[in-house]
């Protein structure tokens, strides 16, 4: 089979059953073959659900490129400049093992990933993963300067990651209401019989910070 370009012009050379290796920007669930994609990914989260009795295994990954069709229901599990990155996959069958053993922050190489038209609470797209994740990648810094890795493919997934910059909200930007993720240093924590306060700071000032009435931490 000849080979063929991205949107983005890139060259793809067609590999087992006609699949490419691609970024999650240039698929949508027409990509040929019949969806099937093979992509390098970085594993940001996972949690567990039963599906017509059947275990199945969610995976949130992303390679830092946009999604076509971000996923949605996001907010309060991803900060929100990361969530249009972010790629869903159901693993299942032959997937479990090594979707549930993974480690979370790991880069690996996924395979034969079919991705769809998916309703989560609002549609977007999503993966279905039935094979085993096929290669977890060592991060192994190579002594030349300016080489992330051996591999380009990972090499340029750090270079996209560290090009983002910080996703996470400083407290000088949090508002009352919203949901937000935050780095953050544990000062002190208060415990009663109903419930935990935990006081925290990024070292970033927000004026709107208001004290509960509550008992005060002690002074640093």
């Amino acid at each position: 089979m000849p080979p063929t370009r991205t949107p983005s012009g890139a060259l793809k050379i067609k590999g087992l059953g006609g699949r490419s290796h691609w970024l999650l920007q240039e698929v949508d669930q027409h990509t040929q073959p019949s969806g099937f994609i093979d992509i390098t990914v970085e594993i940001l989260g996972r949690y567990h659900m039963m599906v017509k009795d059947s275990l199945v295994t969610v995976l949130f990954v992303a390679d830092y490129t946009p999604m076509k069709i971000p996923t949605p229901n996001l907010s309060g599990r991803f900060p929100r400049k990361l969530q249009p990155y972010v790629y869903r996959i159901e693993c299942e069958k032959s997937a479990l093992p090594s979707a549930n053993s993974i480690k979370i922050g790991s880069i690996c190489t996924i395979t034969n990933n079919r991705i769809v038209l998916r309703d989560f609470y609002g549609t977007g797209l999503g993966g279905r993963q039935h094979d085993p994740i096929a290669k977890e990648h060592t991060l192994k810094w190579k002594a030349q300067p300016g080489e992330l890795h051996t591999d380009r493919r990972v090499a340029k997934l750090i270079r996209r990651r560290t090009d983002l910059g910080p996703v996470m909200t400083p407290i000088s930007d949090v508002e009352e209401g919203s949901v937000v993720s935050f780095t953050a240093q544990v000062m002190y924590v208060i415990s009663d019989r109903d419930s935990t306060s935990l006081y925290v700071t990024d070292y970033t000032p927000n004026s709107h910070l208001l004290r509960d009435g509550g008992q005060d931490p002690p002074r640093l």
